[in-house]
């Protein structure tokens, strides 16, 4: 349930949009792969359900690091 900055280059969304992920989306803490041990991780889940659920969830919505509508 992370992802890596890797992984957001190779899903061919623009360069801008990986650089506002990676600096909005929160620091993976749990289990990884050894391959990706020494890469930084990203949570996902917690993202994409901040991203949905907004003031739900206690959090606030994001769009590309703005307040979403």
């Amino acid at each position: 349930p992370y992802v890596t900055e890797l992984d957001l280059r190779h899903s061919l969304i623009p360069d801008e949009l990986v650089e506002d992920l990676i600096t909005s989306m929160p620091s993976h803490k749990g289990p990884d792969l050894q391959e990706d041990r020494e890469l930084a991780k990203y949570d996902y889940i917690s993202f994409m359900e901040n991203m949905t659920l907004g003031d739900d969830a206690g959090g606030s919505a994001k769009l590309n690091g703005h307040d979403a509508p």
